[in-house]
C-alpha cells in the first residue's frame, strides 16, 4: 500500500501525517506527531532566533522519522507565519538544504481551500451550507460549504499569537489593557 505525508507548519505547531492509502481509495493513519515551535514568540513580522532554530530542529526529526517510511509522496506547507516573517524565505531555504524537505509556502485562500478539504475527508458534511472556522496562530479562515462544494472562503491575518502580540502587555491583564 502506497504511503503519504504531510507537513502543516502552523505559526504554533508543527503537524506530520503519515497516511497508508487503502485499497478502497480510503486513507489509513499509520503515524501522527506535533511539535509547539511557536514560530511567531517575538512578532510575526520576523521569526527569532530561537523559534528558527525550534523550526529547524522538528523539521530535522520530522524527517528521521520520515525516512522510516517508503513514502509515495510527501507535501509540506508553510502557513501563516512563513508567508508573513521577513526572513520566511530564509527559513524555506535552510530547510531544504539540511533536510531535503521541500517547503510550499501558500496563501490564505490556499490555506482555506486545504481545510476545507481535509474537514471533508474527517467529518460527514451536509447538502446544506455549514460554517469551518480554523483559528490559528497567525491567521483565522472562517470556510462556508456543503458536502460538494465551497461558497465562501477567506482567511484574515488575526490569529492567536497575533493577537496576542498586539494586545496582550502585562500578566495578569492590566485595568487599562481591559478598557
Amino acid at each position: 500500500m502506497a504511503k503519504y505525508g504531510v507537513i502543516d507548519l502552523g505559526t504554533n505547531t508543527f503537524h506530520l501525517l503519515v497516511v497508508e492509502k487503502k485499497r478502497n481509495g480510503s486513507f489509513s493513519e499509520i503515524y501522527r506527531e506535533r511539535i509547539f515551535v511557536k514560530l511567531a514568540e517575538n512578532g510575526i513580522e520576523k521569526i527569532g532566533a530561537l523559534p528558527f532554530q525550534r523550526g529547524l530542529d522538528a523539521l530535522k526529526k520530522f524527517n528521521k522519522i520520515i525516512s522510516d517510511f517508503d513514502l509515495k509522496e510527501l507535501k509540506t506547507f508553510g502557513t501563516a507565519a512563513l508567508r508573513t516573517a521577513s526572513n520566511g524565505p530564509e527559513f524555506v531555504a535552510r530547510v531544504k538544504a539540511e533536510t531535503g524537505i521541500q517547503i510550499a509556502l501558500i496563501d490564505g485562500n490556499e490555506e482555506a481551500r486545504l481545510i476545507r478539504k481535509g474537514v471533508a475527508m474527517a467529518v460527514d458534511m451536509y447538502n446544506y451550507p455549514g460554517m469551518i472556522m480554523d483559528i490559528g496562530g497567525g491567521s483565522v479562515e472562517f470556510i462556508i460549504a456543503n458536502s460538494t462544494q465551497t461558497f465562501w472562503a477567506q482567511s484574515f491575518p488575526i490569529g492567536v499569537a497575533v493577537l496576542f502580540k498586539k494586545f496582550h502587555k502585562s500578566n495578569p491583564i492590566s485595568e487599562q489593557e481591559l478598557i
